[in-house]
């Protein structure tokens, strides 16, 4: 990092005047008021966007808490563990690309991947802490937990870029999608660490997952209702 930064800074001084013109048309950030748009002018995304969040009650626990709870003793084989998570990700993403997406999936088939990804996310979770005597099946089960993850972010991702109308603000619409994530994952975290502290890690994630789970499916259901589906893929 230090070797990139020395080479970067001199080259910045080629990038000001792009950088003054780029400020000056630059549009300024008003989270209330792009809430607002995208609640009145892209219900549909703002409806994805929405059944999204309880997803981040699932797996915000899990991703900020794994090394304390896979700590063997005073050691927690965290550079290992993080490794195998990428690889993990990796893998998912690539089954996915190679044996999905090469044939359209329609509505209901987008929707489904989802579900079960979403599912199988909470059900994982639920494996992990029932094996916790046993390390490395529980951190086998883990990895699937972080398999579907990954997949779950990707569709979620082309979901939500599918379903925006209006071009011109996509990267707006995109923020507020990240905002609202963010401020979710926020409040999610606070009540986990309160469960972990009171009654156990292994507790605050399977209860969590299950409360995520259950808004993530009445949530479905709403949307199903209301025919509010993306376009085919």
């Amino acid at each position: 990092m230090l070797a990139t930064s020395l080479t970067i800074i001199p080259l910045l001084k080629y990038d000001s005047q792009n950088l003054a013109e780029a400020e000056e048309g630059m549009p300024k950030l008003n989270l209330v008021a792009d809430v607002k748009y995208t609640v009145e002018q892209e219900q549909k995304t703002f409806a994805w966007i929405l059944l999204l969040l309880p997803v981040a009650i699932i797996s915000a626990g899990p991703l900020d808490q794994w090394q304390m709870y896979f700590q063997s003793g005073k050691t927690v084989n965290s550079g290992t563990i993080s490794v195998l998570m990428s690889l993990s990700g990796m893998l998912a993403i690539s089954l996915y690309n190679r044996y999905v997406s090469k044939k359209p999936l329609s509505n209901r088939g987008q929707i489904r991947l989802i579900v079960v990804s979403t599912v199988m996310m909470a059900a994982t979770l639920l494996g992990v802490v029932g094996l916790k005597n046993w390390y490395y099946g529980s951190l086998s089960l883990f990895m699937l937990h972080t398999m579907f993850g990954s997949l779950e972010n990707m569709l979620g991702g082309i979901v939500l870029q599918t379903t925006i109308q209006t071009e011109n603000r996509r990267a707006t619409i995109m923020s507020v999608a990240n905002a609202l994530d963010a401020g979710a994952e926020v409040a999610i975290l606070a009540i986990n660490g309160f469960l972990s502290d009171r009654f156990g890690i292994g507790f605050a994630w399977v209860s969590l997952a299950a409360l995520g789970l259950l808004i993530f499916l009445l949530a479905i259901l709403g949307m199903q209702s209301k025919k509010l589906e993306v376009e085919e893929i």
